[in-house]
């Protein structure tokens, strides 16, 4: 077995290399400056103004969502899962009551085991959220290529943040989208499992703001952040797969406990005392928008 070796130093004065970055990742030491033939080889890319970066990247991967679901968004195809044939077995009592009584909910279903509550089979939310838009979008046949587009504008932006590189964002957004697991759910039919994890780089990407906003921000942009975050985590539950929500729930919380730990190193208990209450205030608001459904 080959032996490791200690690296050399990484400049003349043997002395690391300057961080970049925003502040908070550079108080840590994750991120270096980037090599030097990186500027020159991307000179046209780097040219570009920031806003057409963006539209470019989000542009691209529009693109990557409309040609991988093109047989169903232009070819009049449609996905068949397996789970969602049994789900319309299930729910077809209840639908039919509906239907001989004017729309009237049905809160039981019969043929499950020796009776069901409806709401866990058919009970659409009557409230409205931001994801109701994508529902529409569904509803006018851009299934499932309108959820595939905010997966990877979510993971994308959450690696902007994070990195402060497009690029990055980009390729994290195509690996994401692109795991297997991920139509493998569509093919199963387990469209609710999809829709919560379309949402998750969202809730992800609300923590990240949080969790990283500049120490000089005001009350306001505290609460909005707040605000922000208790949306992300209404409509990560919306999607009515609380297995998935658990989840991004339990990395969030990994997450935070190592937070913790570098609060302490670096002695800014406050900054985490405060991220640690607005996470708290968006989790409360979240639990209120959810719960008609």
């Amino acid at each position: 077995m080959a032996k490791s070796t200690r690296s050399k130093p990484t400049s003349k004065t043997r002395k690391p290399a300057p961080l970049e970055g925003n502040k908070v990742w550079r108080e840590r030491g994750r991120v270096r400056k980037s090599s030097p033939l990186l500027p020159r080889r991307m000179a046209g890319w780097e040219k570009l103004p920031a806003r057409w970066q963006h539209v470019i990247c989000l542009g691209f991967l529009l693109v990557v969502a409309l040609g991988f679901f093109a047989p169903t968004t232009f070819g009049g195809r449609t996905l068949v899962g397996g789970d969602t044939v049994q789900w319309r077995g299930t729910a077809e009592a209840m639908l039919q009551y509906e239907a001989s009584s004017n729309g009237e909910e049905a809160l039981w279903s019969p043929y499950v085991f020796g009776g069901m509550p409806g709401y866990m089979i058919h009970y659409p939310p009557q409230a409205l959220g931001l994801d109701t838009i994508v529902t529409g979008l569904r509803a006018m046949g851009l299934w499932p290529v309108a959820h595939f587009f905010v997966l990877l504008c979510g993971m994308y932006l959450l690696l902007f943040v994070l990195t402060r590189s497009k690029l990055a964002g980009v390729f994290a957004a195509v690996a994401y989208g692109f795991t297997t697991y991920l139509h493998l759910l569509l093919i199963a039919g387990h469209n609710t499992k999809f829709i919560a994890l379309a949402y998750a780089p969202w809730l992800l990407l609300a923590v990240a703001v949080i969790l990283y906003r500049p120490e000089d921000s005001k009350w306001y942009r505290n609460l909005l952040l707040a605000l922000l975050f208790a949306i992300a985590a209404a409509i990560n539950l919306r999607a009515r797969h609380p297995q998935i929500t658990y989840y991004v729930v339990f990395a969030v919380g990994v997450w935070w406990m190592a937070e913790g730990v570098a609060s302490i190193r670096l002695k800014k208990w406050k900054r985490f005392g405060l991220s640690t209450s607005l996470l708290f205030l968006g989790s409360v608001l979240a639990l209120f928008m959810v719960a008609q459904p």
